[in-house]
């Protein structure tokens, strides 16, 4: 940010949001820098300083709950559940529930808006929570394993960001005949 002229003796304060997009608890380092000119001098002068901040859980949790085993092309069922566990309400969002290739979805209690497996779910208040379960059938071979993978996005300064992903795995059962 340009400051223009602050004058001698003057203070400036900025405020700037900022958000952890991966590393849950861990800490993160941020390098601020400010350089100027003094009046008098022709000389650049910079100053920078370092803060470590500590990044707690995730602000929206994501769980993809499914059976571990299904058979051959069986209709089984899973649930997509997310709740905002910060403490802003967050915009924007977008659900992308990526399906194995041999995967048919065959229904859903929330219909999706894009496709057969994006929901453009737009607002969560804090402490707000959402659930819906999609159905379908897999069909693969015999103890073959496969993942349904979901993912939250929202919107940052005109760029989409992931802000929270989970998956199910997702094993062909044996046939019992």
């Amino acid at each position: 940010r340009d400051l223009n002229n602050l004058g001698s003796g003057s203070l400036s304060q900025q405020t700037f949001k900022l958000v952890a997009l991966s590393g849950e608890d861990t800490f993160k380092r941020i390098i601020a820098g400010v350089n100027y000119i003094s009046g008098s001098l022709s000389s650049r002068f910079e100053k920078e300083t370092t803060k470590d901040v500590a990044v707690g859980g995730y602000g929206l949790t994501l769980d993809v709950a499914a059976p571990q085993k299904v058979f051959n092309g069986e209709s089984f069922d899973a649930e997509i559940s997310f709740k905002n566990n910060s403490d802003i309400d967050l915009d924007n969002l977008k659900l992308k529930v990526d399906y194995p290739l041999t995967f048919t979805l065959t229904k859903s209690t929330l219909p999706p808006d894009i496709g057969n497996n994006i929901w453009v779910i737009g607002g969560l208040r804090k402490g707000s929570d959402m659930k819906f379960k999609i159905s379908g059938n897999l069909i693969g071979p015999e103890d073959a394993l496969f993942d349904l993978k979901a993912t939250i996005e929202s919107v940052f300064s005109g760029q989409s960001y992931p802000i929270s992903s989970n998956s199910a795995a997702i094993t062909i059962a044996t046939s019992p005949i």
